[in-house]
């Protein structure tokens, strides 16, 4: 079974509530930027009080090297889904939708859900990920990437400047990952996937500010310091009686505190999904067929004897 956080009742709900209402007025104005750790106390303390990030965080094994974090404070409300997958872990393989053969010559293609690419790639934690628009057509709706995407070593959609991307990079027969500021035609060499997104949201440790403070659902991945292990944030804002989603500020500070060193955001709103283990962890279905995914699974070596 599954641990997860939760906040408790009575006295401590109507503290978390009055947090939660002064930090709803402080966003009206921007925070100020600041620089160092996850283990930064003052900033920490401040988002356990409101209610956004566990005072103690617990984590469950959901395989070698992938481990699994749920939050829920029904006084804000909020909920999120968290995975920590360490890159170096024996046997991990990336797995992501489309690849080339799915396109059509305009570049459209059909989306698919991340529990059925879950599903169909065995894989463990699988999340939506670039941005897309619709592309009508006779024979129903299809997608077009709106980003940079690469699988594989090869480009099959164009940056876009302003936003972030993720990167996959091979390394001594080993996957590393980093957070790219602003999308570009040229990558870095052994570049293998590519997955466009939004904005950075966290760079070197300092949260990036921004005008706008709306709670919504968010995709967001993060990566350490060193680039060996990847964080993978979805929360929930579909429902708003039972979450209200985050900001993008609140979700880089989130990341921050799980030990990510930079973050950015992915494609959020309905779109934001995560499967783990095969299991939809959301509390509401997602039914939305994203243009792009990703995800990770663990292959074994087979044994010869």
């Amino acid at each position: 079974m599954l641990r997860h956080f939760k906040k408790g009742s009575g006295s401590f709900l109507f503290l978390c509530a009055a947090a939660a209402v002064i930090a709803v007025l402080g966003a009206c104005s921007s925070q100020p930027e600041f620089s160092g750790t996850g283990t930064d106390g003052r900033f920490v303390r401040e988002y356990v009080r409101n209610g956004i990030i566990p005072e103690i965080w617990e984590w469950q094994s959901v395989q070698s090297g992938v481990d699994y974090a749920y939050f829920r404070n029904d006084s804000l409300p909020v909920r999120w889904h968290l995975v920590r997958i360490d890159l170096r872990t024996p046997g991990l393989e990336l797995v992501s939708y489309p690849h080339e053969r799915h396109f059509s010559q305009n570049g459209t293609f059909a989306g698919q859900t991340v529990q059925q690419f879950a599903a169909d790639t065995d894989a463990l934690v699988a999340v939506n990920a670039t941005p897309f628009s619709y592309a009508p057509t006779r024979f129903g709706s299809r997608r077009k990437l709106t980003g940079l995407y690469a699988v594989e070593g090869v480009q099959l959609s164009e940056p876009i400047e302003k936003y972030a991307a993720l990167l996959f990079i091979r390394t001594e027969g080993r996957l590393e990952a980093c957070v790219l500021p602003h999308q570009t035609e040229t990558l870095p060499e052994r570049t293998e996937y590519a997955f466009g997104g939004f904005f950075a949201i966290l760079s070197d440790s300092r949260i990036r500010e921004f005008a706008y403070h709306s709670l919504d659902s968010r995709t967001a991945a993060g990566v350490s310091a060193d680039k060996s292990v990847l964080y993978l944030l979805c929360v929930e804002g579909e429902r708003k009686r039972s979450s209200k989603g985050l900001t993008y500020e609140e979700c880089a500070y989130l990341l921050r505190a799980a030990g990510a060193a930079d973050a950015m955001q992915l494609d959020g709103g309905g779109s934001a999904a995560i499967a783990i283990s095969g299991i939809k962890t959301m509390s509401y279905p997602v039914k939305r067929h994203s243009a792009n995914i990703f995800g990770f699974k663990v292959t074994f070596p087979q044994n010869s004897d």
